[in-house]
């Protein structure tokens, strides 16, 4: 990396082509950043992370090792994604959200402040989570589903209908949780 301009370096991406960045960002190894991205200040990337052109990745976020943020995904403050995930085109994780490994949000998904997704949940398009949700290890939310109460905790391995609309608690056990069998222990 070169340092230019007060405050800023280039970063040379795995193609040979280049991105300014802020000093104060802690960028790993192979990692790609597209054209027109936005580093907040302190922001981390980890090693082998993609990129894609017009992100926005918040002051003091963490994006684990091998993550893939497709274009114009926009991270808030704080914002924590563990290795291996990845989310969609023009999805959007408010602040404090966080996300674990293996995970995978949909295009035009968002996902309000301070929620927590467990691993390798898989949330589709086009969903909306309420502030401080949480979604259960393994657990898959369908396509434009909205859980839109405040504070919704789905338990892990639960499935939610695509378009289901979660408005009040009794409807999450009435009418949108399935719960699948956790897979067989090896």
């Amino acid at each position: 990396m070169t340092t230019t301009e007060r405050g800023t370096r280039i970063h040379t991406n795995p193609d040979g082509t280049t991105v300014q960045v802020p000093t104060d960002c802690k960028i790993g190894r192979g990692v790609t950043l597209g054209k027109f991205v936005v580093l907040g200040e302190k922001a981390t990337l980890g090693d082998g992370c993609y990129v894609g052109k017009d992100c926005q990745i918040g002051p003091d976020a963490i994006v684990g090792k091998g993550v893939v943020l497709h274009e114009r995904v926009r991270l808030g403050r704080n914002v924590r994604i563990a290795g291996g995930a990845a989310v969609c085109y023009e999805a959007k994780l408010e602040d404090g959200v966080s996300v674990g490994g293996e995970a995978y949000i949909g295009s035009n998904t968002v996902i309000g402040s301070e929620s927590k997704i467990e691993s390798s949940v898989r949330i589709g398009n086009e969903v909306s989570l309420a502030k401080r949700s949480h979604i259960g290890y393994r657990s898959v939310i369908g396509d434009r589903a909205a859980l839109l109460l405040e504070g919704t905790v789905i338990p892990e391995f639960t499935d939610i209908m695509r378009s289901a609309k979660v408005i009040n608690l009794d409807m999450v056990d009435a009418l949108v949780v399935i719960p699948k069998p956790p897979p067989p222990a090896h």
